[in-house]
């Protein structure tokens, strides 16, 4: 019995890694398109569709939050490890190490930080990604001259740029965290021979 619980645990742990991590922020991606473009939201929201509609919609969330990860990765990780003066390979050496000597501890204050950083880095690219499309939305209504839509475009563009500054602020700050975490918790667990 005890083996069938730990498994769920930790079966819901990775599923809602990925929700946190992927599904929001595809979740906020799709919303953003909804709105920046004054499409129907309550198509989004109407929950009348098969139990296969629900599973392409959070299939196509899944996939727009890795997308949106991807671009995370391309622009931010290699400037994130110069400024914490740590190499990839050794936080999955420390998340190892960790790992296999203080499970409880890895997982209460490792991988939760971990999770974490990852969500809001992810949360603030796609609020970047979601300014810049309103910027370029902002243009296309000036030049075509359709000015009654550019007040809420523009509010709209700095709500996604001040989101995505913050949410990219507040990642690194959780980073900054999860670094020092990581080296006390891996000199701990080399200490535990």
């Amino acid at each position: 019995m005890d083996n069938i619980i730990e498994q769920m645990s930790k079966m819901f742990s990775h599923l809602a890694r990925e929700i946190q991590i992927y599904f929001i922020s595809g979740f906020i991606f799709v919303i953003e398109i909804f709105i920046i473009f004054d499409l129907d939201l309550k198509n989004v929201f109407n929950m009348q569709g098969s139990i296969l509609e629900y599973i392409a919609y959070s299939i196509l969330l899944y996939i727009i939050g890795q997308c949106v990860f991807s671009v995370y990765n391309f622009f931010y990780k290699d400037k994130i490890e110069k400024i914490n003066n740590i190499k990839a390979e050794d936080i999955i050496e420390y998340e190892v190490n960790i790992f296999a000597k203080e499970n409880k501890l890895y997982s209460e204050f490792i991988e939760r930080y971990n999770i974490l950083k990852l969500m809001r880095y992810n949360i603030g690219t796609t609020f970047i990604i979601m300014s810049i499309i309103s910027i370029f939305n902002v243009v296309m209504i000036i030049i075509s001259h359709e000015y009654s839509d550019c007040f809420r475009t523009i509010i709209l563009s700095i709500f996604n740029i001040l989101a995505g500054i913050f949410m990219i602020i507040l990642a690194n700050n959780t980073n900054e965290e999860f670094i020092k975490r990581l080296k006390y918790l891996n000199e701990y667990a080399k200490s535990k021979k």
